[in-house]
């Protein structure tokens, strides 16, 4: 995700909209993911994670369209 970011920041498209929406729904469940799988959440269980695990691929899905969308009209307008 740094890696989207980064190209979001150069084309000047992290300052609002559906985007950052996006980015920021993932902050929690991509962080929780990460501490239950180095055992740093014992309060998750193993439920918790395939929830957030499916939210994740879904919020992802989405994210690769506007990804689609954005490049596209980024390459019409360079």
């Amino acid at each position: 995700m740094e890696n989207f970011k980064a190209g979001l920041a150069a084309r000047g498209l992290l300052d609002g909209g559906m985007v950052v929406h996006y980015l920021v729904e993932l902050e929690r469940p991509t962080a929780g993911l990460r501490d239950y799988f180095a055992g740093a959440a014992p309060e998750m269980t193993p439920e918790d994670a395939r929830v957030f695990h499916f939210f994740v691929q879904e919020k992802l899905k989405g994210l690769k369209r506007l990804a689609t969308e954005i490049d596209t009209g980024y390459a019409q307008d360079v």
